[in-house]
């Protein structure tokens, strides 16, 4: 379900100017599976969770550094990659959120990935289309948004929890993630801004229910990996964790019920920051 608390998180990531150590980047898997208060309570930090469903490294690469300039430099930037991030073969999911930024240069990458966000800006009626589909209003909303709204209308700290229940248990199956060469190129381009913007970066690959990796997975997340190597970043992979692998965990194979995401929490805060008690 399309939600205007899309075009809220959007407005507030790239507006407003409140400073946090840490943020946290990426799809629906970071939207629902990092909870930042219990990781602020277990760190000592101040974070944020910008996670957008289905958000790709495109969105992410023009984001971050929109987010630095209003918000200033955290201290940690956490990257979420998951099966579709690098990927380049889909367009711009809910694309009229970004709307009120049409004018913008920084979303030219995203025009060349999804040509209707040209819609809002020479054709609206055409845009229009989306009331009362799948988008909603969602398009109508973009249109006329304020871009400048203080009223962000965004879940604290951007964390939305699954208040669901697991369902049925799942089968094994095998995950496919993919990423093309001009994915791996705009995060290669998004972590040596962070670079220069003196931010740690950490890549994080989330929990899965019951996924198998195939060779093409393997290399992938190897791939991910040699961004240790060649940058200094550092690079956490929960896909296959053993620790992960109980149903109650799960809202379905790639999504935390709220406790589950309290616990994937607790274990990277621990894994990934030194805990108050440590410092203390």
């Amino acid at each position: 379900m399309v939600k205007h608390e899309e075009l809220g998180k959007m407005n507030y990531v790239m507006h407003d100017t409140t400073q946090y150590d840490c943020l946290f980047l990426g799809s629906s898997t970071t939207l629902v599976n990092v909870n930042p208060v219990l990781f602020d309570s277990l760190t000592g930090a101040y974070s944020f969770n910008a996670g957008i469903v289905m958000m790709q490294v495109s969105e992410m690469n023009m984001l971050v550094p929109k987010y630095v300039n209003a918000h200033g430099a955290p201290k940690q930037i956490f990257i979420d990659c998951d099966e579709a991030t690098l990927s380049r073969d889909m367009g711009v999911w809910n694309f009229p959120k970004y709307y009120p930024m049409i004018n913008d240069k920084a979303i030219e990458e995203l025009v060349m990935l999804e040509p209707k966000l040209l819609w809002g800006k020479y054709l609206p009626a055409i845009a229009s289309i989306y009331f009362g589909e799948e988008l909603k209003n969602l398009a109508f909303t973009g249109l006329f948004y304020d871009s400048q709204k203080s009223d962000y209308n965004i879940p604290f700290r951007g964390f939305a929890g699954a208040k669901k229940t697991p369902t049925k248990e799942l089968p094994v199956i095998e995950t496919y993630f993919k990423g093309s060469e001009r994915g791996w190129q705009l995060l290669e381009e998004t972590i040596k801004y962070c670079k220069l913007k003196n931010i740690t970066v950490n890549l994080v690959v989330t929990p899965r229910y019951h996924y198998s990796l195939p060779k093409s997975s393997v290399h992938f997340l190897k791939r991910l990996k040699q961004f240790e190597v060649n940058y200094g970043v550092r690079f956490f992979d929960y896909s296959i964790d053993k620790r992960f692998q109980s149903r109650n965990l799960f809202l379905d194979r790639v999504h935390l019920t709220l406790s589950g995401a309290d616990y994937f929490t607790e274990v990277l805060a621990k894994e990934t920051f030194v805990e108050k008690s440590v410092e203390e």
